[in-house]
């Protein structure tokens, strides 16, 4: 008979999708749990793949047709505003929803609730005062200590938004009063050092925790092969970007055109993500955009074709695109913010841009390319694998989940 508590453990991850940054890092614990031995769920607004262990959450009718009333009312009283602040952010949500998902059955078998990015997904006060089950919150963003706002950009070009701000975050500070076992997960220092600082989050406990990648799928392959694959020139150096949305500033595509309008060195850049309008050629730079990629194998593919990943963003958590590209043994060339600190490190997996311009990116770039050769696509797959591994986050993870099982009574300090 198995008695160890991982075969006990019953959790529900809880996510708006299992699409998109946050919701694929969710898809993958949930499966790392799973493969470890966890009994793990995850339930979405939005599912997507036939994947059993990943329920759709079915929006009662009634609140369908409420929703479209043109009318604020109790659950949906910030409606009115999200059309007029939405075009000046990159994502804004509110801690309101339509209906009540805290009686899902989901959630009444679980031991334990993780949540993730949940935009549009919970009503704050009524889910916080009814749920008694331990939380554990994986941060994707800063929005659950924030009010509205997913990232501290967005609040500085749009300071005129203070008052609303401010207001939204004290009600989901005063949500969280209600519930006396939350533990927060964080993907990088950057972020832990910010949400242990929050009032939302302040007194409660804080870990890290990075994503995990699959492994056996991104991987060390042949380069030169996969460049005649997918046509890409193979006698230049190849940079690779990639965002969901090419045109979301924070992501910092406009820096990288700019660098690379005046890098001495000719190169091939490939582009993934959508909006390819936005990509311009410049000079003589050769450019090839391959839209949005949904399948993971054609992306091990694209990753392994680059001889570096270009992270230009202004801002960032732990991206899952840069773990992918040291998975697959590419090098990262990243500017000294967010989780990239933690992880790049000059010489060894890429080079660290001190300075946000595209002056210091341009010179990065330049010398990565005349130093290419110092790097070694095994020794920076091999540490990727052993430090982003599936089954190395499920430890981690299950460690949380016995603490606040153990201590589930009280604050966990």
């Amino acid at each position: 008979m198995e008695t160890s508590i991982q075969k006990m453990i019953k959790v529900v991850h809880l996510c708006s999708s299992n699409t998109g940054g946050a919701g694929i890092a969710a898809h993958r614990l949930n499966k790392a749990l799973r493969d470890y031995g966890i009994d793990s769920r995850m339930l979405c607004l939005n599912k997507n793949g036939n994947d059993p262990s990943v329920e759709k959450f079915n929006i009662p009718l009634i609140s369908r047709i409420l929703n479209h009333i043109p009318i604020p009312y109790r659950q949906n009283k910030y409606k009115h505003i999200y059309n007029e602040l939405s075009p000046h952010y990159e994502s804004l949500t509110f801690p309101e929803a339509i209906f009540d998902i805290s009686g899902h059955h989901l959630i009444e078998e679980a031991d334990i609730i993780n949540l993730h990015w949940v935009g549009g997904m919970l009503n704050y006060p009524l889910f916080f005062r009814k749920i008694k089950k331990p939380i554990v919150w994986t941060l994707h963003d800063m929005n659950p200590f924030q009010g509205f706002a997913h990232y501290q950009g967005d609040l500085e070009r749009n300071p005129q938004d203070e008052r609303i701000e401010k207001k939204i975050r004290n009600i989901k500070t005063n949500s969280y009063s209600h519930h006396k076992s939350i533990s927060i997960v964080n993907l990088c220092k950057w972020m832990y050092d910010i949400s242990s600082s929050s009032e939302a989050f302040k007194n409660r406990q804080h870990h890290i925790i990075p994503n995990s990648i699959n492994t056996n799928l991104f991987k060390v392959q042949d380069k030169q092969k996969i460049r005649e694959i997918l046509g890409i020139p193979n006698k230049l150096p190849v940079l690779l970007f990639c965002s969901q949305t090419i045109s979301n500033p924070r992501k910092g595509f406009d820096i990288l055109a700019k660098a690379l309008q005046s890098i001495t060195q000719k190169c091939v850049l490939v582009a993934i993500g959508n909006n390819p309008g936005n990509l311009q050629k410049t000079n003589d730079l050769n450019l090839i955009s391959l839209g949005t990629i949904n399948d993971d194998r054609y992306l091990s593919l694209v990753y392994s074709a680059a001889d570096a990943f270009v992270l230009p963003s202004r801002e960032d958590n732990l991206p899952n695109t840069m773990l992918e590209s040291l998975c697959c043994g590419i090098p990262v060339i990243a500017f000294a913010n967010g989780g990239m600190k933690d992880v790049v490190v000059d010489g060894r997996n890429g080079l660290i841009v001190k300075e946000q311009t595209s002056e210091a990116l341009a010179s990065a770039i330049d010398s990565f390319i005349c130093n290419a050769h110092i790097y070694s696509p095994q020794e920076i797959s091999n540490e990727a694998h052993m430090r982003f591994n599936p089954k190395q986050q499920a430890i981690a993870y299950e460690e949380v989940y016995q603490s606040l099982l153990i201590n589930r009574n009280g604050y966990c300090i």
